[in-house]
């Protein structure tokens, strides 16, 4: 998973805490909360350098990155559905998305897939 969120989240690590959810996002000691992410992103004068900086310190957890399919090449599937967890643990944690048609595009796609899939009432 590290090489997949390599340029999203500074560290994956495993977390034998989390009981109802498949991941979390973890802000480091010195980053900004969601709440101080949304305000600094709203400012008129703000400085960039400062926002990437500070905006890049989080930490994914999540008790199912441990060896698994170590040294194999995550498939696209893998890649997305990844991708997916972090937008969903981003989302649940207050922060905001860069692209949020990223995220509703694969999660309409499998509604489509469902709703035309199940029995016609």
């Amino acid at each position: 998973m590290k090489e997949i969120l390599d340029k999203k989240v500074e560290k994956v690590t495993i977390s034998s805490r989390l009981v109802s959810s498949p991941c979390c996002i973890v802000n480091s000691t010195y980053g900004w909360t969601a709440n101080v992410n949304w305000v600094m992103k709203a400012q008129a004068l703000r400085d960039n350098s400062i926002m990437g900086y500070m905006m890049a310190k989080k930490t994914w957890r999540s008790p199912y990155c441990g060896d698994t399919g170590k040294g194999q090449r995550p498939t696209k599937r893998t890649k997305d559905l990844v991708v997916l967890l972090l937008e969903t643990a981003l989302l649940s944690s207050g922060f905001s998305l860069e692209n949020p048609q990223n995220h509703s595009n694969p999660i309409f796609h499998r509604h489509t897939i469902l709703t035309h899939s199940s029995p016609s009432r």
